[in-house]
């Protein structure tokens, strides 16, 4: 008798093709995130289709009994026997003078204009890490922008940049502008960034802080005791501090700043942050200056091969985010890490369970669903990107 149930509903099973055409954004369907052609069997009935990383883009898709498809809305799908299309918008994206990297659902990691494609009739996102801006792909394959961020004119998106500089002070290490400005010493003078966008720099390349571009183009820290603003311009605060060790043969460095073999050294450094020091391959040692150190500047000797230190806020996983802080103290080292320092898969993993352990105390097809979307939201948030997504997904999907 179940095998002639089973049999029975094959019968009426419908092979379906959903074919994107040359749109290369992710798309969701049956609970799983998917990237170009896919193909199911599938019963008559009624099915929800999704754009993934897009406002306002779903549809439906019905199956009839003839195996024939229909979709809506008309304006993003179309049908033609068993196969579902997606409509296409060729956008052309002007960056401007912006050469920073930026991403949305159709591309990933650019620097530069270029021309992409879009389902039309939908709302998308402009990923500059950490923040993000909207536009919308109209069902005519016209771009609207909110004319802040980006002014759309036809099928073009055009950003609006403003010119910013960040001045670094007597700090003379290496420093990242994320997204903007890879890691380098220096001032960074008239840089085109999109305005009303938070951006991300860390000197000494352990911590980071961050800071607004407001509309008219002007800069607010949000990390006063690092740094302020002064109209368009970024000012690093710098401190004085003296750094030496008694016995140690060999190179010692304070990471991204400077590297010596000398006893003795003092280095201007960015206060309020996380810095990290090495002694040849030994030991590594993460300590904060700033308002948690009373003793300014500080000295932290190094006896043998231990460094010894009095004033310290420990950072265990070396991520910048201080221990008492860091709601994952043992990311991975050179995770990508979030505020609350965890990185993509450990906060996929806190909301949905363990990525290697295949039992689960759910259905597996509500575990699929969890790592899909908080897998999306850690790509949105930075964490990851699109190839490392479409894998954690991939593997969240085969384990069973």
């Amino acid at each position: 008798m179940i095998l002639s149930v089973v049999a029975w509903v094959c019968a009426f099973a419908t092979p379906v093709t959903i074919d994107p055409v040359a749109y290369p954004g992710p798309w969701d369907f049956q609970g799983v995130r998917r990237h170009g052609a896919a193909s199911f069997d599938l019963a008559p009935g009624t099915y929800g289709l999704t754009l993934a990383g897009t406002s306002g883009g779903t549809g439906t898709l019905t199956v009839h009994a003839d195996g024939t498809v229909d979709l809506a809305p008309a304006s993003r799908f179309h049908s033609s026997g068993s196969t579902a299309y997606f409509h296409n918008a060729v956008v052309e994206i002007d960056t401007v003078g912006f050469t920073g990297e930026w991403s949305t659902a159709s591309v990933s990691r650019r620097r530069g204009g270029t021309t992409a494609v879009f389902v039309p009739n939908a709302g998308y996102l402009i990923q500059i890490h950490p923040g993000s801006f909207a536009f919308q792909v109209l069902a005519d394959g016209t771009v609207q922008a909110d004319g802040i961020h980006a002014e759309g004119l036809g099928d073009t998106l055009t950003f609006v940049t403003t010119p910013v500089s960040v001045d670094v002070g007597d700090y003379a290490g290496l420093w990242t502008w994320h997204a903007v400005r890879d890691r380098a010493p220096g001032d960074a003078v008239d840089v085109p960034v999109v305005p009303a966008m938070t951006y991300e720099v860390d000197p000494g390349g352990v911590s980071r802080f961050r800071f607004v571009v407001d509309a008219d183009g002007v800069v607010e820290s949000l990390a006063p005791a690092s740094a302020y603003g002064d109209g368009d311009t970024l000012r690093f605060e710098t401190l004085l501090v003296d750094l030496w060790h008694d016995g140690f043969v060999g190179t010692w460095t304070l990471d991204q700043v400077f590297y010596t073999t000398a006893p003795s050294a003092q280095a201007y450094v960015v206060p309020g942050l996380t810095y990290l020091l090495i002694a040849n391959s030994g030991p590594r040692v993460t300590f904060v200056i700033g308002p948690e150190c009373p003793a300014i500047p500080p000295e932290l000797p190094l006896v043998g091969s231990v460094w010894r230190w009095e004033c310290a806020v420990l950072d265990a996983d070396g991520d910048g985010i201080l221990d008492d802080e860091d709601a994952c103290d043992d990311s991975a080292s050179g995770a990508v890490v979030g505020d609350d320092g965890c990185s993509g898969v450990q906060a996929i993993e806190a909301a949905c369970g363990s990525l290697s352990a295949c039992g689960r105390p759910c259905p597996h097809g509500a575990f699929v669903s969890c790592v899909a979307r908080t897998s999306n939201e850690a790509r949105w948030a930075g964490l990851i990107d699109a190839r490392e997504r479409a894998a954690i997904v991939s593997g969240a999907a085969r384990c069973k």
